[in-house]
């Protein structure tokens, strides 16, 4: 089996990994693409006939080559009829079939693009909304999509891109080393002090814990560092006095925590966010 062959035939397998989730949502496929800058690409998308035509005419070049995949973003939102920023062929590719809206989550560095489509044929505006209240359940199952599907990187899974595309490639990766409308850096040169102060306090970095909050998205921001604290060994008069308020009024704040998770006391509420994501994973990796 060639690669084009592969890619294909996987369309069924990925549909039937997330399609029990999706059905009642406004998300009508879901896709996997990665490419690097030596040439190397694999796509699998659950919509057959759009992985079809993206390999049959091979729009996979300008695809690979659209302006949106070396942005250095980690998200991007296209409303197809209006975007002028896709290719032209995958852009007809998606409205001929009805497909209006689309949701990249996309992971880059210096030597690769990776990144997961979830598409609709719904009103943009009811789909986008969507995406933004469940966007870290998204996350995690482009996660799980992305785990699944990294173990076809084999050389016989991968079509090798032209030399004229790899070069352009690599054009547009240099071209777009500046983010331009990076929120965090246009905050870092503003006059607001105390946004600046908060953005280089690098205390509470939740990627380092072995958990989420999707257990309870009516958990506070200040609720969530303080689980961050406690987790580290922070015991209450300590985080009373990283937050200069009183003792009492943190214990006020960890029993609005133990109510939303369900906690009976302080030692529950960690066992309870890890139990919650290990349920989540093991529902979506099925």
């Amino acid at each position: 089996m060639n690669a084009v062959s592969a890619m294909k035939s996987y369309s069924r397998y990925l549909f039937n990994c997330y399609q029990d989730i999706f059905i009642n949502t406004p998300i009508d496929f879901w896709g996997y693409l990665y490419f690097d800058f030596q040439g190397r690409y694999l796509q699998i998308i659950s919509e057959n006939s759009i992985i079809t035509e993206i390999l049959t005419k091979e729009l996979f070049i300008e695809q690979n080559l659209c302006k949106k995949n070396y942005q250095h973003d980690c998200f991007y939102v296209s409303n197809v009829d209006s975007d002028k920023v896709i290719a032209t062929g995958i852009k007809n590719c998606l409205l001929n079939r009805d497909y209006t809206y689309f949701f990249d989550i996309i992971r880059q560095d210096s030597n690769r693009v990776e990144m997961v489509t979830f598409a609709s044929s719904q009103n943009p505006n009811t789909t986008n909304n969507f995406i933004f209240n469940n966007i870290d359940f998204l996350n995690m199952i482009a996660n799980n999509l992305s785990q699944r599907v990294r173990r076809l990187h084999t050389k016989d899974n991968y079509i090798i891109l032209p030399q004229e595309c790899i070069f352009k490639m690599n054009e547009q990766i240099n071209k777009c080393s500046v983010t331009k409308n990076n929120l965090k850096d246009i905050i870092l040169k503003s006059s607001h002090e105390n946004m600046v102060e908060l953005l280089r306090d690098e205390v509470f970095d939740y990627n380092q814990l072995p958990f989420t909050f999707l257990a309870s998205k009516d958990l506070t921001h200040r609720e969530k560092e303080m689980i961050y604290l406690y987790f580290n060994d922070f015991n209450l008069q300590r985080i009373a006095s990283i937050f200069e308020i009183s003792k009492r009024t943190v214990e006020r704040h960890f029993e609005s925590i133990k109510k939303k998770l369900n906690c009976e006391s302080l030692s529950q509420i960690i066992p309870a966010l890890i139990k919650y994501d290990y349920s989540l994973k093991k529902i979506i990796s099925k």
